[in-house]
């Protein structure tokens, strides 16, 4: 029951922050691939723990969720900057926005706290990360702002001092994830999958394209992959060897 509340709180939540985008996550807008992106590299807001994080122009809003359904702001961090995507990582938030990857501690959930950024040309820019290593694409096609596309390597070890172990050529970059060692990328309109055993020599195992859709963001579970489209999502089941194949799909018709 206790779980039943805080999703419908959730669920009040999209519909109040969310009203304004132009798509969702069945048939979402590729110039504006914002909303929630439940647990995407896209996503706008996400719940950890009794806590729900959302992004809100240039502040990152902190939300209790009580057990009998309330929800109480406990604070208001402003990163002065245009913030897009959220990702949980540990005691971390890791936030891009046009300008760069702001890293936020989350020691104390109700109270979020900068602890530094890595800066780039203005550009769209969802991130992922793992081990002590984020992986973040800036695009300039679909977005309203930058000149370049590329896949960005961030070494977070020294967390106050961010820095770019490599910089990768991409086609059209949207949503990532990550799954053990293999990162999962929106590019050129279908999926790629890379091995990032070397994050400075990433392999590229695989391309999966879906036919008359393009792939926007990917969800990684322990054994598929949740692929949100123009079209609809797909469900694509992958290997260690570098095999992907859709297995299931909700298209438009």
């Amino acid at each position: 029951m206790e779980k039943l509340r805080k999703e419908y709180l959730c669920f009040i939540f999209l519909a109040l922050f969310a009203c304004t985008e132009d798509g969702s996550d069945f048939s979402p807008d590729v110039s504006n691939p914002g909303g929630t992106g439940t647990a995407g590299s896209f996503a706008s807001f996400v719940v950890v723990g009794d806590h729900l994080y959302a992004l809100n122009g240039r502040q990152v809003k902190t939300f209790m969720l009580s057990d009998n359904g309330e929800m109480t702001l406990t604070d208001e961090l402003n990163l002065y900057a245009t913030l897009e995507t959220v990702f949980p990582y540990g005691d971390m938030l890791l936030v891009g926005s046009q300008e760069g990857v702001f890293f936020l501690d989350r020691t104390n959930p109700s109270e979020l706290t900068r602890l530094s950024v890595y800066r780039h040309i203005t550009s769209c820019d969802p991130v992922v990360a793992s081990g002590t290593i984020a992986y973040s694409t800036l695009r300039s096609t679909r977005c309203r702002f930058g000149n370049v596309d590329q896949l960005d390597v961030i070494d977070f070890s020294d967390i106050e001092n961010p820095t770019v172990l490599k910089s990768y050529n991409a086609v059209e970059p949207l949503g990532l994830g990550l799954r053990g060692q293999f990162l999962f990328l929106c590019e050129n309109g279908g999926l790629s999958m890379y091995d990032t055993a070397e994050p400075t020599n990433l392999i590229k195992l695989d391309e999966l394209m879906f036919e008359g859709a393009i792939a926007i963001d990917v969800i990684p579970t322990s054994q598929f992959l949740i692929v949100t489209t123009n079209r609809g999502i797909y469900n694509v089941q992958f290997s260690d060897t570098g095999d992907m194949r859709v297995i299931g799909q909700v298209t438009a018709n």
